[in-house]
């Protein structure tokens, strides 16, 4: 039971993405004895925002992303409102070469917004060591990605037989493209195996080469962030692929414990983050030139819910929401 400390914390949000979903939105709805106001954007025309005498301002990732970089004025305002700078950042603020985003990140400047942001925040959390390292900044803090098991979209659901899910947004086509020459060939030889794949009229042809480079597949349409959990409950086993690169080894396990919480089994590559949570005890480990080997191993109804039940039962150990808040709230209050 948290002691009763009553801060006032304005979040700044683009509101959209899991990013935000998991870092933001559900855990500082938890903290309900403190009372958070969201805005999506701080700038000139809203800084009587700050006028409200806020303890903490939290960002994800940098202070503003506005056609202008006004990231410096931004800071000011809020040092001079009294308040606390927070800035949560879950993955690399360097993207790889090729990722769909690379040229916009870099007309915008989003890498050096970021590295001001990180820079100049009185405090800054991310999600594990290793990202952490990266961090400029002294006062960085681990608070590791995290599920409210008692939210209706993460409860276990079970599938009879054997379909496997891709569940990524359209950033990770170079990731798909590891695996899709030997998944191509796996689906060859077992065409009755549904694979379903994330799909958005947003990014609509970069969905559809994915979809080809997983050989025949469903389309499920990508759910908003309270919803996107139930989109698991469409398959037994849950894959995520990731090419070796300093970027991708940046990001979180979130889609391990995403699986972990839902019951199903995992299949991941050998790669940093999955290797914080994952091993061949509760998943399924692979390289690319492995894959078809591995992934005939989901065909094993028992060795399947054998290890979904023990990559859940890790998760729910280490990434309760509940008990990653009360990290989150000791820091926000020492």
């Amino acid at each position: 039971m948290y002691i009763a400390v009553v801060m006032k914390i304005l979040i700044v949000t683009a509101n959209e993405g899991g990013v935000e979903y998991h870092r933001l939105f559900s855990p500082f709805r938890l903290l309900t004895q403190h009372d958070v106001s969201i805005t999506n954007v701080l700038c000139p025309e809203n800084y009587d925002l700050l006028n409200d005498g806020f303890d903490w301002v939290v960002f994800s990732r940098m202070l503003c992303a506005t056609d202008e970089d006004i990231s410096a004025e931004v800071l000011t305002m809020i040092k001079r409102s009294g308040a606390k700078v927070l800035v949560d950042v879950d993955d690399y603020w360097k993207l790889h070469h090729g990722h769909m985003l690379e040229a916009h990140w870099r007309k915008m400047k989003f890498q050096q917004r970021t590295e001001y942001a990180l820079t100049n925040a009185d405090m800054v959390w991310t999600t594990h060591a290793y990202l952490a390292d990266r961090v400029p900044n002294a006062n960085v803090h681990i608070v590791p990605n995290a599920i409210n098991p008692e939210e209706s979209q993460w409860q276990p659901s079970k599938v009879d037989g054997l379909s496997i899910g891709w569940f990524g947004s359209a950033a990770h086509e170079r990731d798909i493209d590891t695996i899709s020459e030997p998944f191509r060939y796996w689906r060859k030889a077992n065409p009755t195996v549904q694979v379903v794949s994330t799909f958005s009229d947003k990014h609509k042809q970069t969905f559809l080469r994915i979809a080809s480079k997983l050989g025949e597949c469903d389309l499920a349409p990508a759910q908003d962030v309270w919803n996107y959990g139930n989109m698991y409950d469409l398959v037994s086993v849950s894959i995520a692929p990731l090419a070796v690169n300093e970027f991708n080894m940046c990001k979180s396990e979130l889609k391990a414990i995403e699986a972990g919480f839902k019951g199903k089994a995992f299949m991941a590559t050998k790669v940093h983050p999955y290797t914080i949570c994952c091993d061949n005890t509760n998943s399924v480990i692979f390289r690319p030139s492995t894959f078809v080997k591995s992934v005939d191993k989901m065909k094993d109804k028992a060795y399947r819910e054998y290890i979904a039940a023990a990559l859940s039962e890790r998760v729910r150990k280490d990434y309760d929401i509940r008990e990653v808040n009360k990290l989150r709230y000791q820091l926000l209050t020492s």
